[in-house]
C-alpha cells in the first residue's frame, strides 16, 4: 500500500472500461488553488493506492484561527462547487474506500487536522457517499441539464419564447474563451450582487479572474448578451471532459425585462451541446424551492439531482474544545447543522 501527499501534482490513472473513473474540473488541484486566498489555506492533493484501486483527493488545508492549549490545529474543506474524491482502477470499491478512509483518518490525526468538509459531486460519488466514514447531509436539489437531449427537450415552454423575444429586441451573444471581456463581466456581476445584497463570499476582484484564466486555460468561457454594443448580461461557465457548470453571472437591472439571462443560457446550452459535453449544471437556489431554483428548473424539468455534503470529525476532543472557545467569544447555536461549528 502506498500513500502520498503531493503539492502541485496529481496522480491520475485512467482505464477505458471503468465507469467509476472520471476527471472533473472541480476536483482539480488548479481549481482548488483559486480558493487558497479566499479560504486562507493551502491546496493539497492526496493520493492513496492499493490492490483495490486509487483514490485521488484535492482539498484546502486551513489553519484554525485560534490555538488550543498553545497548539495550532487545522481543518480541511473542498473548494466551492462539486468536488470530493476521485476513484479509479477500481477492483473492489468497498474494500478500497474502507482502507482509504482508515488511512486518511490516520493522516489527519498525524497532521493535527480536526475536521473535514466535503462537497460531493452530483453524479460521480455514489460509492463514496455509500461508504463514507462520517455524516452525510442533504443541502437540497440542484438542476443539471442532460446535453444529450434535443435542444428543446424538457424546457419549460417559457424558455424558447423568452429567447426569441430577446433576439427580436436585437440582442446577440458573444463567446469569449480568452478572458478579454472580464471587465464587462465584472461590471454586470458586481451590480447584480449589489442588487441582491450578496454576502462578501460572492464578491471577487479582477485578480481572482486573472488567476482563473491562467489556471483553467481552455476550461472556461464567458457568454455575453450584447445590446447596442453594450454587455447587458454575462455568465461564466467552467467545464472539463464531461461536465460543464454555470459558475457566476448576472444581468444589469435596466435590461432584466429583455430576458437576456434566459437568452444567454439557451445559447450556452447549444454551445456546450455542440462541444460534446454531457451535462450542464446550473446549481440550486439560495434557499430551498425559491424563485432562483424554480427559474433554473425551467431549463430541465427532469434534471433534478440531490446535492450532498460530507462531515467528519477526526479529533473529537479538540473539536469540542474549539466549539467551547468559539462560543465563549460570541453567540453560536450549538444545535446548528453548520460545520465545523467553531467557524460559525
Amino acid at each position: 500500500m502506498e500513500i502520498s501527499v503531493v503539492n502541485g501534482h496529481r496522480i491520475q490513472s485512467k482505464t477505458l472500461n471503468n465507469p467509476l473513473n472520471y476527471k472533473d474540473i472541480y476536483s482539480s488541484y488548479t481549481y482548488a488553488q483559486l480558493y487558497e486566498e479566499i479560504e486562507n489555506g493551502e491546496a493539497v492533493s492526496y493520493t492513496f493506492e492499493n490492490e483495490y484501486g486509487i483514490v485521488d483527493y484535492t482539498f484546502i488545508k486551513r489553519k484554525i484561527p485560534f490555538l488550543v492549549e498553545g497548539k495550532q490545529f487545522y481543518d480541511i474543506t473542498t473548494a466551492y462547487g462539486y468536488g470530493g474524491l476521485e476513484i479509479s482502477n477500481v477492483t473492489d470499491s468497498e474494500a478500497l474506500l474502507d482502507t482509504y478512509f482508515k488511512a486518511f483518518h490516520d493522516y489527519c490525526q498525524t497532521n493535527d487536522i480536526v475536521s473535514e468538509f466535503i462537497r460531493f459531486h452530483l453524479f460521480e460519488n455514489e460509492e463514496i457517499k455509500k461508504y463514507f466514514y462520517g455524516e452525510i447531509g442533504l443541502i437540497g436539489s440542484h438542476i443539471s441539464r442532460n446535453l444529450n437531449d434535443p435542444i428543446d427537450c424538457n424546457f419549460h415552454n417559457t424558455i424558447s419564447r423568452a429567447a426569441r423575444k430577446a433576439e427580436r429586441l436585437g440582442l446577440h451573444v458573444s463567446f469569449d474563451t480568452s478572458g478579454e471581456s472580464v471587465d464587462d463581466f465584472l461590471n454586470v456581476y458586481t451590480e447584480t450582487m449589489d442588487r441582491n445584497n450578496a454576502k462578501d463570499f460572492y464578491y471577487f476582484d479582477k485578480k481572482f479572474f486573472e488567476k482563473l484564466h491562467h489556471h483553467l486555460k481552455d476550461q472556461f468561457i464567458y457568454a455575453n448578451a450584447v445590446y447596442e454594443d453594450k454587455t447587458v448580461s454575462s455568465i461564466l461557465v467552467l467545464f472539463g471532459e464531461k461536465y460543464a457548470y454555470f459558475f457566476l453571472g448576472g444581468t444589469l437591472q435596466e435590461y432584466l425585462s429583455t430576458d437576456a439571462s434566459t437568452f444567454l443560457q439557451y445559447n450556452v446550452i447549444q454551445y456546450l451541446k455542440e462541444k460534446g459535453l454531457d451535462y450542464y449544471t446550473l446549481g440550486g437556489g439560495y434557499k430551498g424551492n425559491d424563485g432562483l431554483y424554480r427559474y433554473k428548473k425551467k431549463f430541465d424539468k427532469q434534471g433534478v439531482y440531490p446535492f450532498h455534503v460530507g462531515k467528519k470529525v477526526h479529533d473529537l476532543d479538540v473539536y469540542n474544545k474549539l466549539v467551547e472557545m468559539s462560543a465563549s467569544k460570541g453567540d453560536i447555536d450549538t444545535e446548528s447543522s453548520f460545520f465545523p461549528l467553531y467557524r460559525m
